[in-house]
């Protein structure tokens, strides 16, 4: 991060811890009436007991409401904003020590399990509002949110990209280790026809002519591609049979099939990994090609990043990105980035509209 927008950000704390809220808001015009409301909702956060204070805020509204119980004697109600499945269960993720004792106490407490990584410290899945404070009465639960789900590049409008090399750096970087990890492939590969349509991208980034200056088409690389869905919504054998994807039938001799590593069976998901993975293939039609769904929860995203490495895919991509994810410190997201970039992956996240 910028140190100039760090001060900044300090300043801008250190104006406001200078002054109660009231006197802050007050500045501003505010009715009486809601500076006093305000400071109830303030005071009754600080009343909760460490249990309570384990549920993120939009739970514990929701509960009490649920229980008919008001949220603070000037205010009533609240709107909250949750993820429930038919059953009326919220989505949720608990940051919490896993284990077999843990999940079983959990389904008795009417939660449907989703994920569970011991690794990352999480459970996801679905649980009934009334339930909320004992599963976080639970000792080995330390958080218990609302799951906010993951946004792929087509479906926001901006994303910021972290701090990186100059430009030069970067094509000079990227240029060299694409280099060393394509292998000699086919002969006129400049002129290959994949499918029935092919990538502008494939003439944008000069591809045709990087097959032809070094004689290559991605035989022998390994691409993994992350984002919400695969096969979600059906259609990938017919675009294997099209030449779109490789496969056993695949009309122009690319059999080898995409390794599906985990997917979106659930959704609602759109199957862009499936689109992805046809540019991919339009620019590297003899690479092997990976997918992994960054569904669920970050921590599975990450788990999905660390498992393409161990498959052996030595470029990775991605287009997902959650709106949760941790900005002034790195998340579990970022730490496996950082972990297979370190090993030499080379890993490219989509910018979205900021591109």
């Amino acid at each position: 991060m910028n140190k100039s927008i760090r001060k900044l950000g300090l300043i801008a704390l250190l104006g406001m811890a200078v002054f109660k809220p009231s006197q802050r808001l007050a500045a501003q015009d505010i009715q009486s009436s809601a500076v006093k409301q305000i400071e109830s909702l303030n005071a009754e956060k600080e009343a909760r007991t460490m249990v309570q204070k384990k549920l993120d805020s939009q739970l514990w509204y929701a509960l009490k409401m649920a229980r008919g119980q008001v949220i603070t004697p000037l205010v009533k109600t609240l709107q909250v904003s949750l993820e429930k499945n038919a059953a009326g269960k919220v989505h949720i993720e608990l940051s919490a020590k896993v284990s077999k004792t843990l999940l079983a106490d959990l389904e008795k407490l009417g939660m449907e399990i989703e994920t569970s990584l011991e690794k990352y410290n999480s459970i996801s899945g679905y649980a009934p509002v009334l339930a909320m404070e004992n599963i976080a009465a639970l000792a080995d639960v330390q958080v218990v949110k609302q799951l906010h789900k993951p946004i792929n590049s087509s479906q926001q409008a901006e994303m910021r990209l972290p701090e990186k090399p100059s430009k030069s750096d970067r094509f000079r970087a990227a240029g060299k280790a694409l280099r060393s990890a394509l292998k000699p492939g086919i002969s006129n590969i400049s002129r290959i026809s994949v499918g029935a349509v092919t990538s502008q991208a494939d003439s944008t980034h000069k591809a045709s002519m990087a097959r032809k200056a070094f004689n290559v088409n991605g035989s022998g690389v390994k691409i993994g591609v992350i984002s919400d869905s695969y096969n979600f919504k059906g259609g990938a054998s017919t675009d294997v049979a099209a030449g779109e994807l490789p496969g056993t039938n695949n009309p122009l001799g690319y059999t080898t099939p995409v390794i599906v590593r985990s997917d979106d069976f659930f959704g609602p998901a759109t199957d862009e990994g499936r689109a992805m993975l046809q540019l991919v293939h339009d620019i590297a039609p003899g690479a092997q090609l990976y997918f992994a769904t960054a569904r669920y929860t970050q921590s599975n995203y990450a788990s999905a990043i660390i498992d393409l490495k161990n498959q052996g895919c030595s470029i990775i991509v991605d287009d997902i990105s959650y709106l949760d994810e941790a900005v002034f410190q790195d998340g579990p997201v970022a730490r496996a980035v950082n972990a297979v970039t370190a090993s030499g992956v080379l890993y490219f996240s989509s910018a979205g509209n900021s591109g």
